[in-house]
C-alpha cells in the first residue's frame, strides 16, 4: 500500500481541507465547512443569548467551550477518515491554478481555527499563577471612586 493515502490524511489532519483538494473531492470540502461553519455559529449564538443579562456563568462557558472542542475534534476525525478512504481511489484531472489558491487559502484558515481551538483548551486548563490572584481594579474604580454619584 502506498503511503499517498496517509500523507493525504495527515494533511487534512493538520489543516482541514488540504487532503481534500489534493483529492480532487470538493463535496467534501463543502461538507467540513458547512460542519466548520455551524459550530462556530452555534457557539457564537450560545454566547449572543447567554449576554443579554449581562453576565456569563463560568460553568456554562466552560460547557460551551467543551462543547465546541468536542464538535470540532470530531470534524477532524470525520475530515480524517474521509480523506484516508478517498486517497485510495483513482484522481480526477488535475487542480486548476483556482482550486490551488483556493485549496491553500481554506488549508491555512483551517489550520487557523485547529490552531485557536487547541489554543483555547490549553489556555482554559492552564495553571492559575499567583500574578493572577491580584484584585485588578473595575471600570468605576478606574480614575475616580467606586461609590456612585
Amino acid at each position: 500500500m502506498s503511503w499517498i493515502p496517509f500523507r493525504r490524511a495527515l494533511l487534512s489532519a493538520l489543516t482541514l481541507f488540504g487532503g481534500h483538494f489534493l483529492n480532487r473531492r470538493l463535496d467534501r470540502v463543502v461538507l467540513v465547512g458547512t460542519l466548520l461553519g455551524a459550530a462556530v455559529g452555534v457557539t457564537a449564538l450560545v454566547f449572543v443569548a447567554n449576554s443579554f443579562d449581562g453576565r456569563f456563568e463560568s460553568a456554562f462557558t466552560t460547557g460551551v467551550l467543551n462543547g465546541l472542542a468536542v464538535f470540532v475534534a470530531s470534524i477532524v476525525l470525520l475530515s480524517t477518515g474521509f480523506t484516508f478512504r478517498d486517497a485510495r481511489q483513482p484522481r480526477g484531472g488535475p487542480l486548476t491554478i483556482t482550486m490551488r489558491v483556493i485549496g491553500a487559502l481554506l488549508s491555512l484558515f483551517g489550520a487557523l481555527i485547529l490552531l485557536v481551538s487547541a489554543s483555547l483548551v490549553v489556555v482554559r486548563y492552564a495553571p492559575v499563577s499567583d500574578m493572577s490572584a491580584e484584585r485588578l481594579p473595575l471600570a468605576g474604580e478606574i480614575g475616580g471612586s467606586s461609590e456612585g454619584p
